[in-house]
């Protein structure tokens, strides 16, 4: 199963929205949507599928680009937080802000790789980044730095960028060996 997820903001015209349901109905025969708000009150669409095409592949690489770096802005401003306050959270912000600042910065390097290979390891680099990020976000909630509902946004984002990193991984490794 495949998740592609594309925003459409309330001023977008129903049009636009047939239009984009439209090129996803033909890509793929089988889809659903579903509707989440986002952090802006931006209703965000997901295009759930059974059948993983070449080109719902590359909507996710263009969209894994954009989300990583609102991710990485995400955890900078949890970091800068945390270096408000004297304790360990300021210790640990400095790993955190590495890994989570990573994981857009080697996935938007994989977007100009040199070969297939260099693409997949450049992604395997931000899955590994991704992961660590995972690590230090639950290090700060189980020893009460933070409280766990501030984090849950963070953490299922995270979860979703490891699952959309792999996924893009996987496909691309299948592609690469047929």
């Amino acid at each position: 199963m495949s998740l592609v997820p594309f925003a459409l903001k309330s001023r977008d015209s129903l049009a636009t929205r047939q239009v984009a349901s439209l090129q996803f109905k033909i890509q793929n025969s089988k889809f659903k949507i579903s509707n989440h708000l986002s952090k802006n009150n931006e209703k965000i669409y997901y295009i759930i599928s059974n059948l993983a095409t070449h080109n719902i592949a590359m909507s996710q690489q263009i969209d894994i680009t954009e989300r990583t770096f609102n991710f990485a802005v995400r955890i900078v401003n949890l970091c800068k937080a945390l270096d408000e306050n004297p304790g360990v959270g300021r210790v640990l912000y400095k790993q955190l802000l590495r890994s989570g600042t990573s994981i857009g910065a080697n996935v938007e390097e994989s977007q100009s790789a040199q070969s297939k290979a260099d693409f997949v390891h450049k992604l395997e680099i931000a899955l590994k980044e991704s992961r660590e990020t995972k690590y230090w976000l639950k290090i700060l909630i189980t020893t009460n730095i933070i409280e766990e509902h501030r984090l849950l946004p963070l953490i299922a984002e995270n979860q979703d960028i490891i699952k959309i990193i792999a996924a893009i991984i996987v496909k691309t490794k299948q592609n690469t060996s047929k």
